[in-house]
């Protein structure tokens, strides 16, 4: 029993072994018969027909340039850089037009207002403000063979006959019982009696 049981082991396995060369040997050969695809033919590429624009005029100087040195004598060796830089060079007329246009000077501000007459001029051009008269006070008149003025001015007191001045500055012209008469620089003012300050200026 044990070797018919040993037998039919021995067959399973021996089938299971076939079956897996089998296998093995159909994916070795369907591998080798299968042919990689070929590579579809290439399509011609369709070139874009260029389109050539306009050269500027640098582009046409510099080509025109670039021609001359083979029409000149190719054994000189300095022809091209001497019309390299005669083709570099500005125009002698260009430069005699900027020349000609030369920008006129700029006058200052300050000298014109100063010298025109229709513009304000400096301070000391208006006509000086004459100095007014201190706020005097007449508080007394002694009238006889000479006048005498009793004359005020915040804390000091004056006492003036015709004829003198006040702080050598105001010339007491006159001094009767109605007031006292000041002048100093062709101006005057006229101090009443008991008034409250300069009464009549002129």
């Amino acid at each position: 029993m044990q070797d018919k049981k040993q037998k039919i082991q021995i067959a399973i396995l021996a089938v299971l072994v076939l079956i897996c060369f089998g296998y093995m040997g159909l994916k070795l050969m369907g591998g080798k018969s299968h042919t990689p695809p070929q590579p579809e033919a290439s399509q011609p590429s369709q070139t874009k027909p260029t389109e050539t624009l306009p050269a500027p005029d640098n582009a046409i100087i510099s080509t025109a340039v670039a021609k001359s040195p083979a029409q000149g004598n190719p054994r000189d060796p300095f022809m091209p850089m001497m019309e390299t830089m005669v083709a570099a060079a500005p125009s002698s007329s260009a430069a005699r037009r900027f020349s000609n246009n030369s920008v006129p000077p700029i006058i200052p501000l300050g000298a014109g207002v100063g010298q025109s007459g229709t513009e304000n001029g400096p301070a000391s051009s208006q006509a000086a403000v004459p100095e007014a008269f201190p706020q005097y006070q007449l508080t007394g008149v002694i009238t006889g063979q000479t006048n005498i003025a009793i004359i005020r001015l915040g804390e000091s007191r004056y006492i003036v006959k015709e004829g003198q001045k006040i702080d050598g500055q105001y010339e007491v012209t006159s001094v009767s019982q109605e007031g006292v008469l000041l002048t100093r620089g062709g101006r005057s003012v006229f101090l009443k009696l008991g008034g409250d300050g300069n009464a009549n200026k002129s």
